[in-house]
């Protein structure tokens, strides 16, 4: 586990949807933990087609920054 627990939930940007792994996962930005990309994120249940630019919550798995967990997106404006 990382050295820092980043606990609760967090407002991120979709940075990319292009999984490499084609596992459906998105890559994020984080601007509350290090204001730059955090790997790519697994969504926590099925989500509606996320685009880059989305707004999505974000959880980290065990508090650690490199394991992000995508809970939902915030409506689009």
């Amino acid at each position: 586990m990382a050295d820092s627990n980043a606990g609760g939930i967090y407002r991120a940007t979709v940075l990319s949807t292009d999984d490499p792994a084609r596992a459906t996962r998105v890559q994020v930005m984080v601007p509350a933990i290090s204001g730059q990309t955090s790997g790519w994120a697994e969504a926590c249940e099925p989500l509606p087609r996320l685009e880059v630019g989305d707004t999505v919550w974000v959880m980290f798995e065990a508090g650690d920054p490199s394991r992000p967990v995508c809970m939902g997106r915030s409506p689009r404006r």
